[in-house]
């Protein structure tokens, strides 16, 4: 008999090639996940280390990510961003780094059925040359998926 907090199973993927977009809607990243729960009714904690890049040829720029688990939304933030910059005189801006976040849920499938993970991102303003990268210059972007015994 399983005890509940206990850790079933962790997967872990990464991805390294670049992806762009000028679009202010959701577009995948290319980071996902698939895992295959081990009992029914467990929680799934994720873990995100994104790498996103934001430029703009004016100031201030933002971009966030978000969540799916096959075709549902797990995270999305508050805000249209996660991550923004301002800047002076500078042009053009621009920004490089890591986004991390976690998300816990029960996954509510059966155990047995895989479920795919995946992190979308998304550009504040495309005005003045604004665009997004994820894995920008073939960094690293890492995903970590723990299934836990409810």
């Amino acid at each position: 008999s399983l005890t509940t907090g206990k850790i079933l199973q962790v997967v872990h993927g990464s991805h390294t090639t670049e992806v762009s977009t000028t679009g202010t809607s959701f577009l995948d990243t290319g980071l996902s996940q698939a895992i295959t729960p081990l009992q029914t009714g467990s929680q799934f904690l994720v873990f995100i280390h994104q790498h996103l890049s934001l430029v703009r040829s004016d100031n201030g720029q933002g971009g966030c990510l978000k969540l799916i688990q096959d075709s549902t939304t797990r995270f999305t933030p508050a805000e249209n961003w996660q991550t923004y910059i301002v800047a002076g005189s500078v042009n053009p801006i621009g920004w490089r780094g890591y986004v991390s976040f976690t998300s816990k849920h029960a996954h509510g499938i059966s155990a047995g059925t895989s479920t795919t993970y995946k992190t979308q991102m998304q550009i504040h303003v495309n005005s003045n040359s604004g665009e997004i990268y994820a894995q920008k210059s073939s960094n690293e972007s890492m995903i970590t998926i723990m299934e836990v015994a409810a």
